[in-house]
């Protein structure tokens, strides 16, 4: 990540200039800010010159012959001002004043303000090594020298390293920070230090001699972070911009973390999804940066044991009242095991009522926005409605608390934006009892009119027949009652569940009530059971097979329902490979001897059918396919979507079980030849399939577990796991069908050359055992996986909960801001979430 250099000089004079130092700094990599991307300097606002000097790292002053600017009410110029305020806030300067025998144009020399002039660059030769130059070129070179001796460039950093850094900039910065919140539309807040919310004494800050009258600008939060020893707590009431101030918190360590491969990678967690006492901070951390952030459980874990995190913590406040407690604990733990920088963010009242202070070493407050700021924002939009909405707030104090935080600010700005200004003034003048939830029921109400036109949003264009599929969502597929409904329901979820919500990640636990889970596990068990019995029923030309496959299938979910009426006690440790082998062989003997039973009862019913030899057969089928599955898996995790598949180090535990599923599969064949002896009846050869299936299945399934099926950096867009998914298991079904199909031709022709009489449909069969073998293989690894998550998503548009279009939904919910998007990942503004899981359900 490039340094940011800030030039500062007078605007008209230096011009040649500033454009040669401009131009070489950028060929070396450095950000620029300089004014000609803010235009003239008599129509800037002060305060927004100096904000720019305050982001920047690095100070370049250019000064000749003109003294520069005075802004009204302020003795001084606003060149001399920056310097100012790069001195005071410690940045790293660089200054260079013309030669005192240089020729200059007359035009360019300011006699008046000479002495003024003079006594600047004096004061500058006093604090600074100075440097003189006469042409662009020499003055070009000199700071692009300076700059490459004291700040040499990143260094490359590994590919790892780089990937995770680009993975937390897309997710927190571009699509959080940029994406939802507009640079020039940004609220800057000030901040006040409050060392008692950690324990620690007031310090009797020392008065300084105010000389000028000067506009408060906001400190980078990485500058405050540093000088409270990387270790801070942000306060702020709801909708202060505590996220917002997090998020840049983080964008600012990740340029040092580009720079700096030694340094630690700020990731942001959200602790509303911390609800247990047991769990250790470093695991909860792992899961997370599992879960959220996709990284994989090996790469999760390197990275916390190793210490290389930043934990940027927000939504303190959303912790549940009961683990409280044991969330700051944890915390402290952490702290004092691994001893890490972290920043923590929560909302003051609600930290007032915690049980325990956090141990960190400084606290600031974000301070309510001042009469000015909301004057000026309302102003710029030139609007009848928002004059109308600043004269209301003007003279109203309840409502100018009520906008003294940006979030409100905003809402009132989108609310009210357009509309009468005899409107306003009866709406926001009638008494009411709560105010806010008015403004947020009118905001909602706002937001979902069909027509509105939104000019704030970003929303892509839609072209040809997606943009006439578009409109039509957007007038009759949302109506706004149902919208409004659907997204109280989905509020209270993602508060239940977890505060984010990610379309891959929806699990049975979500259904509302226990008749939707047994739905749900009978639905979903009954498709499965149809498509495990669909090549035997092809192959053996025996349809009455998918009806035994939609019976097992829905025994197998009678017996799995009330497992997923539970949820999984998150954090506890895994189970070892013995403990796991005898959970899944215990469910391989109660779903095969239940369909074992079944296919007895269903043999006397309608004859015809072998009954202890097919029973064994289909039970061990059903168990081997569903049995293992339902093995450590509960209505919190049923369903596991992945992205892509990664190979990672080899599986003991998927060689084991390749090896026992091939075996008892080749043994499955081989008993269905003794039922048809048209097939391939001899022994000598089932007995070579057997041994050749147990040695080819452990390293299948030894190579399958090393394949993750979760997601690498980048894939970050909404419904790509579920795609990735279905293309993982067709992946998994054509290679495991043609590696077999390989392996029993050549065990064929082997055979046939020992003399071994082979018949022109052994090859068939083999072909046919091949496929189906591939095709099981696929729904083992990912497709039943993708059978269930839309059966979940089926159910959940049938009880009017949610859109089966639902990334298209979450999109129009993203435009109408309503709902963030990050990532793939959709969230509520902290105050949107309260609102809507408020609602009746």
């Amino acid at each position: 990540m490039p340094y940011s250099v800030f030039l500062s000089s007078t605007q008209t004079d230096l011009k040649p200039f500033r454009e040669a130092v401009s131009r070489a700094l950028k060929e070396d990599g450095y950000e620029v800010i300089e004014m000609e991307r803010f235009g003239a300097r008599s129509e800037v606002p002060l305060d927004f010159c100096l904000q720019k000097v305050v982001d920047a790292e690095i100070f370049v002053g250019i000064y000749a012959r003109r003294y520069g600017f005075k802004p009204s009410r302020s003795r001084l110029s606003i060149t001399e001002l920056e310097y100012r305020e790069a001195k005071r806030l410690g940045r790293q300067c660089y200054c260079y004043i013309l030669c005192e025998d240089c020729p200059w144009p007359e035009q360019y020399c300011e006699r008046q303000a000479a002495a003024e002039l003079k006594r600047f660059t004096n004061q500058i030769r006093d604090d600074v090594i100075v440097e003189l130059f006469r042409t662009p070129e020499e003055l070009a070179d000199k700071v692009r020298t300076k700059l490459r001796v004291e700040k040499p460039r990143p260094v490359e950093p590994s590919r790892e390293r780089r990937e995770v850094i680009d993975l937390v900039e897309t997710m927190c910065v571009r699509d959080w920070l940029h994406k939802n919140v507009s640079e020039r539309t940004r609220l800057r807040v000030q901040r006040e230090n409050c060392p008692a919310e950690v324990g620690k004494q007031e310090s009797e800050a020392s008065d300084e001699e105010v000389e000028l009258l000067l506009p408060e600008v906001v400190e980078p939060i990485y500058d405050t972070f540093r000088a409270q020893g990387c270790s801070l707590l942000i306060l702020g009431a709801p909708g202060a911009g505590k996220t917002i101030t997090l998020l840049e918190l983080c964008h600012s360590l990740l340029k040092q973390a580009r720079r700096d491969p030694t340094s630690r990678i700020p990731m942001v967690f959200n602790l509303g999804s911390w609800r247990w006492h047991h769990l250790s901070f470093a695991t909860w951390l792992k899961r997370e940066l599992d879960k959220k952030y996709q990284l994989g459980e090996s790469t999760a874990a390197s990275l916390i044991e190793d210490d290389r995190v930043v934990p940027l913590l927000h939504g303190l406040d959303e912790v549940d009242a009961d683990a409280q407690s044991a969330c700051t604990d944890a915390i402290h733990a952490y702290l004092k095991k691994q001893r890490v920088p972290i920043a923590v963010c929560c909302h003051s009242q609600a930290y007032k009522d915690f049980p325990t202070l956090l141990h960190l070493y400084g606290a600031v407050a974000l301070r309510p926005l001042t009469r000015k700021q909301i004057k000026e924002r309302l102003a710029a939009a030139e609007d009848p409605g928002l004059a109308a909405l600043e004269e209301v707030i003007d003279a109203d104090e309840k409502l100018q608390r009520l906008a003294g935080t940006p979030l409100m600010l905003v809402l009132l700005e989108r609310t009210y934006r357009g509309a009468d200004p005899a409107t306003i003034r009866e709406i926001l003048r009638n008494p009411a009892e709560n105010r806010r939830k008015k403004v947020f029921d009118r905001y909602v109400t706002r937001m979902l009119e069909p027509e509105l036109n939104l000019p704030w949003a970003r929303i892509e264009k839609d072209r040809g027949l997606r943009s006439w599929l578009s409109r039509l969502a957007k007038t009759r597929r949302y109506p706004p009652e149902e919208t409004r409904r659907r997204l109280g329901w989905l509020a209270g979820r993602m508060r239940q569940h977890d505060c984010e919500f990610l379309i891959e990640q929806i699990q049975p636990a979500w259904l509302p009530t226990a008749g939707h889970r047994w739905a749900y596990a009978v639905l979903s068990r009954a498709v499965a059971g149809v498509l495990l019995m669909a090549p035997l029923a092809f192959f053996l030309e025996s349809e009455i097979l998918l009806g035994f496959g939609l019976l097992a299938g829905i025994l197998a979910g009678v017996m799995d329902a009330p497992r997923l009426r539970r949820s999984s006690a998150v954090g506890q440790e895994d189970r070892t490979l013995a403990q796991s082998l005898l959970r899944s062989l215990l469910h391989i003997l109660l779903l095969g001897g239940g369909v074992f039973l079944l296919y007895l009862v269903a043999g006397w019913i309608w004859q015809g059918f072998d009954l202890l030899r097919g029973g064994a057969i289909l039970g061990t089928l059903f168990g081997l396919a569903l049995g293992t599955r339902s093995a450590g898996r509960d209505g919190s995790n049923d369903i596991h979507i992945g992205v892509r598949l990664k190979v990672g180090r080899w599986s003991s535990r998927g060689t084991l079980w390749g090896a026992v599923s091939l075996l008892l599969l080749s043994l499955v064949f081989w008993a269905f030849s003794l039922l048809r002896p048209d097939l391939l009846p001899m022994p000598v050869f089932w007995a070579v399939v057997v041994v050749v299936a147990t040695v080819l299945g452990g390293f299948g399934g030894g190579a399958l577990g090393a394949l993750e099926d979760t997601p690498v950096p980048r894939s970050t867009s909404p419904n790509r796991g579920i795609r990735w998914t279905f293309l993982n298991a067709g992946l998994v079904a054509l290679s495991v069908m043609v590696v077999l199909g390989l392996c029993l031709g050549a065990l064929l022709a082997v055979l046939g050359r020992l003399e071994v009489p082979i018949r022109s449909r052994d090859w068939l069969t083999v072909l046919k055992a091949a496929m189906a073998t591939g095709f099981w293989a696929g729904l083992w690894f990912n497709g039943l996986d993708f059978v269930q998550h839309y059966t979940l998503r089926l159910l959940l548009r049938a009880a009017g909960l949610l859109p089966l279009r639902l990334t298209h939904f979450l999109s129009y919910l993203t435009g109408r801001g309503l709902m963030q998007s990050t990532g793939g990942r959709y969230s509520f503004e902290s105050q949107l979430l309260d609102h809507f899981a408020s609602l009746p359900d």
